[in-house]
Formats: C-alpha cells, structure tokens, sequence
C-alpha cells in the first residue's frame, strides 16, 4: 500500500492481503485444536491402559457379545463403511472417548482393597472363606506391591530394622528389606539372624493363601487356606527404588538413616538394634522387601506374654525347659481354662514349628475381645532360617500338654496324604508373588519333614493318653 500508488489500487490491496491473513489464522486454528485433541485422546488411552503390576489379573474375563449387541456392532461396521473418511474419522474418536470414559468409571468405582479387606476381619480370623473363592486376596496382594508409596516412616517400635510405608489410599504396610540371599543358612540360636522378609511371605501362604486340597474327613474337594488358621495378614513382596519412590516421601528421621555405600543406597532405620554399622543395602538404588498389610486402625491390639517364651539369656533357661510338668501350671491361670486362649497356642506351635519360628516370645490380639481374642500370627520373619535343622523346643505346648484341636489334626492329616506334599503346595502358593522364587527347595522338603514330626507327635499322646484326652474341639 505504497504512495505511488493509486487510493483505489491500494485499498484493493490491502483488502486482499487482510483476508488472506484471516484465512490464515483461521486455518492454524483447526490445526491446533486437532493436535491438542489427538493429544489427549491418547492420554485418556494410556490412562485407561494402565494397570497394577506385572502379573495383572482381569476383574471380569472377556464377555461374549450377544445378539443385540452383535447386531448393534453389525450396524456400527455397516455406518462406518458408507460414511466419508472425514467424518468416519470423528464417529471412530467419539467412539473411542465414550468407550475410554465407561472404562474410567469401572475403574473408579471397584471397592478399595483396603476397604474390603477391613470389611473381612472378624474376632475369629482376618479373611473369611467368601474371600478365598474369588480373585481378591490376589487383588489386595497386587494392590501391597505395586501401588504409589505417598509417605515413608520409621518403623513401628521393636528390636530389628524395617519402615512404614504409607501407600495410595492412605494404607499401612510394613516394609522390611532384604538382608539374605534365599540360599543363606542361618546358624546359632533357633532366634539367630536379621528378620528374613522372604519368610514373611511364605508364612502367610501356609496360613492364608487358598489353594484346592482334598478333604478325607468330607471325602470332597475344598478350597481352603493351605493350613487355614487365617490369622497372619496378607504379605507380598516388592522392589522399590529408593532414590525416587522412598527417599523423596521420607519423614526427616527416617531419611536421616539413608546413605551411599560402594554404590548402593542404603539405611539403617530406627530400631533398637538399629545402627549404621549394621545397614541394610539396595543393589544400586533398587531394594528388595515385604510389605505386610497393617491391620484396621479401629481394631487396636493388646499384647501378651507367651507363656512358652525364652529367657534370650545365654546360658539361662526358662522354666519350661527344665520342668516337663509346666504345662499343669499354665492350665491353672484362669486365661487358659476356658475360652479358645490355649488352644490357639498349641495352633501357633504347629505353625512356628513348620516355618521354623523359634521367637514368639510374645503375641498380639484384638484389644476389644478382651481374653477371648484370637492369637494373631505376626512377625514371622525369624523363620524359614535352618531347613537342615528343626528345633523341637517349638512343639513344648503340645508335647507337655498332649493336647491340639481336633480339626487341627484333621487339616493336617489332610495336608499329609495329598496329591502334592506341603512344600509342594507353598511353593505353588508363593511362585505367584513378585519376587519369586520365595524359599530354595531345601525349606520346601523341611516343611514336609516337620508335618510328618508333629503328626507322630500327636499320634504318641493319643496312644499313651487316648484321642478322647488329646483331641478337642474349638473351644476349653
């Protein structure tokens, strides 16, 4: 729009030139608006794509589609095929965002592991046999080992080193590193040792885990729990990278216990053997662990001493160990003549036996059953430490008291005469879990070593005493 020339010729000009720009803009518009839909449509994709951990398991398997819906799927594919590029295009992402959007609802309205496993604890076991027909237990598993850690803390008090980690949805676990290779044999005292977080898994697969085993005293097939006590809470184990998932969320007290070593990221925790001298090291920033699920907050606990504890005096026996009528004095508290109190313990000695836990020196139950609460199976991480040595201290409840349960026997005579031995069905239970293998084959066959030990156990008080003496039912 120069001076030579013309008004009109310049006007003209001009004209043009603006409404070529306008053009422009316009069209630079629509692209853009384009892009940042494509964009998110693939975000929507990825997010609705994403799921828990390595080993996912579908909530429901793929559904047939039936006749309605097939002639509705016919009719889509018929519209798509006579309808233009450009608008065939728009129908596919319309399509895609619905489809995407219903797939964000179901997932946001699936009950919250959490909360179901809440909904399951009673007074009389922490999972209930509607829990073990159903995929679950294998969610919430899923759910220990894969979900964010929004917080990381100290550890609960106690003697060996371990943290809390506080996961989405505002859940407890407990986390406790790695410290052996699975190969390592564990010598010394029955007690010796770091806590093993490999033995934490496997115990809760004896106790709880469900697997298919046939019942002689139903003559059926059942699904139970392996040994079916269902008081040790569900364990799974996990990796984390410290650097990025626990340091970063750590409460100073514990991040204060973090350092580098040769490499590796390590920590020493707060505990009261803990120290930096005796840390527990990643491979690099990568740490292997377990994570035991924290219990409902409202079910506060109460701990007791274990009438069959040790001294952790070198040298210095309990009473127990040198008086073989022991058990006559324990029978004369009021907590053990009625109620299911003693008869839990003699469940406990069964269980510590077969994993090798030789420190229960004390035992946990819901504060608000008072005398009558369950014995609740936790820290069972000092087992699984010897498969070539099995400490028959474990089994004084029942070899001085010549009592069990009867149903006890019964799972156990079950256990014994299976298609597949006891080693064989944990090894199957924990080969699901996301560090596995969990045990080497020699703790598998000390396993089915022991069960064999406490049934001729339970057979020689029989014989000397008569079944009518020694088997019970549930309750004193």
């Amino acid at each position: 729009c120069g001076k030579p020339m013309k008004f009109k010729r310049r006007f003209c000009v001009c004209l043009i030139s603006g409404l070529a720009l306008v053009a422009f803009l316009l069209l630079r518009s629509t692209v853009d608006e384009r892009e940042a839909s494509d964009y998110q449509g693939d975000a929507l994709r990825r997010a609705v794509g994403v799921h828990f951990g390595r080993h996912h398991v579908p909530d429901t398997p793929p559904s047939i589609p039936s006749n309605a819906r097939k002639s509705e799927l016919d009719q889509s594919q018929q519209q798509k095929q006579s309808t233009p590029p450009r608008a065939n295009m728009q129908l596919v992402e319309q399509t895609a965002t619905i489809e995407a959007q219903k797939n964000m609802v179901t997932v946001a309205t699936q009950p919250s592991p959490w909360k179901l496993f809440s909904s399951w604890v009673t007074s009389h076991q922490l999972y209930t046999a509607k829990s073990l027909q159903s995929d679950a237990m294998v969610h919430i598993l899923h759910a220990m080992s894969t979900l964010k850690i929004e917080r990381a803390l100290v550890g609960y008090k106690g003697t060996q080193l371990k943290a809390t980690f506080i996961l989405a949805g505002q859940q407890k676990v407990v986390f406790k590193p790695m410290r052996y290779t699975r190969d390592t044999v564990i010598t010394g005292d029955p007690y010796a040792g770091y806590d093993r977080h490999n033995a934490e898994i496997a115990a809760f697969h004896l106790d709880g885990y469900p697997t298919i085993i046939w019942s002689y005293s139903s003559n059926s097939s059942l699904l139970f729990s392996i040994l079916g006590f269902r008081r040790a809470p569900p364990v799974a184990g996990r990796t984390v990278n410290l650097t990025r998932e626990v340091i970063p969320l750590s409460e100073k007290k514990l991040r204060d216990t973090f350092f580098t070593q040769d490499g590796n990221n390590c920590f020493y925790g707060v505990c009261y053997y803990c120290k930096k001298s005796d840390p527990a090291c990643a491979k690099g920033p990568i740490m292997e662990g377990s994570v035991t699920l924290w219990l409902p907050e409202h079910l506060k606990l109460k701990t007791w001493h274990h009438p069959w504890r040790r001294t952790y005096v070198q040298g210095r026996k309990a009473r127990w160990e040198i008086d073989q009528k022991y058990c006559a004095l324990v029978q004369q508290q009021p907590l053990f003549q009625k109620g299911r109190r003693l008869l839990d313990i003699f469940d406990t000695a069964v269980f510590d036996y077969l994993i090798g836990n030789a420190d229960r020196h004390r035992y946990e139950t819901f504060a608000k059953d008072g005398d009558n609460g369950m014995l609740l199976l936790l820290d069972n991480a000092k087992s699984f430490g010897n498969p070539n040595h099995d400490e028959w201290s474990i089994l004084a409840p029942i070899y001085q008291c010549c009592k069990i349960r009867r149903s006890t026997r019964a799972k156990l005579l079950d256990l014994s005469k299976g298609s597949k031995s006891l080693g064989a069905l944990i090894r199957e239970a924990t080969s699901v879990d996301l560090v596995a293998p969990i045990l080497t084959d020699a703790h598998f066959d000390a396993v089915d070593r022991r069960l064999a030990k406490v049934l001729k156990l339970v057979n020689d008080c029989i014989d000397k005493r008569g079944e009518e003496a020694v088997l019970t039912n549930d309750y004193l």
